[in-house]
């Protein structure tokens, strides 16, 4: 029976061993990179002060591999971001150890979250259990972003519910 211990300490083992060995970023902390590789449309691989981070943008979710709108969603975030310099706001964790971010690209006036543009266009989907009550303006931007792009049909809306789940 292995070392004794059942699945849930082994898991909480786990993930105390990831945080002590990633190095921690305050969340809410602005850091810049640049974009190196999109995974898919909202996973990258972002150079950051010398070493390669993969980052999940905060807040969706993108179609995956086997998904319709796969292509089409990795391809939005490749033009957009891939190669260029973003400014990121860091907001935890996801459960495969990625960092978790708003991804942002652009100076101001004309900066552009690359999520917020993913939900406005159908290729992703709000996860509107996972945004935190201290973002309650950028929540309503993204739900009513998801509204437009589900009236409209776009990718993701096409059959009348999300292909990425």
């Amino acid at each position: 029976m292995g070392c004794g211990m059942d699945r849930s300490a082994k898991a909480i083992l786990l993930i105390v061993g990831l945080a002590i060995a990633m190095p921690a970023w305050p969340a809410g902390d602005q850091i810049h990179g640049k974009v190196t590789s999109v995974i898919d449309g909202d996973t990258m691989w972002i150079m950051i002060d010398s070493k390669k981070e993969k980052i999940r943008v905060y807040g969706i979710n993108a179609p995956e591999r086997k998904d319709p709108c796969f292509m089409t969603a990795r391809r939005f975030a490749e033009e957009m971001v891939e190669g260029k310099n973003v400014t990121l706001y860091y907001k935890g964790w996801d459960r495969f150890g990625s960092r978790l971010a708003f991804v942002l690209v652009g100076e101001e006036p004309d900066r552009k979250s690359l999520g917020l543009e993913l939900v406005k266009n159908g290729l992703a989907i709000v996860y509107s259990t996972r945004f935190r009550p201290e973002y309650p303006d950028t929540f309503a931007r993204y739900q009513d972003a998801q509204r437009s792009a589900m009236s409209r049909r776009l990718c993701v809306w096409r059959s009348g519910s999300p292909d990425a789940k």
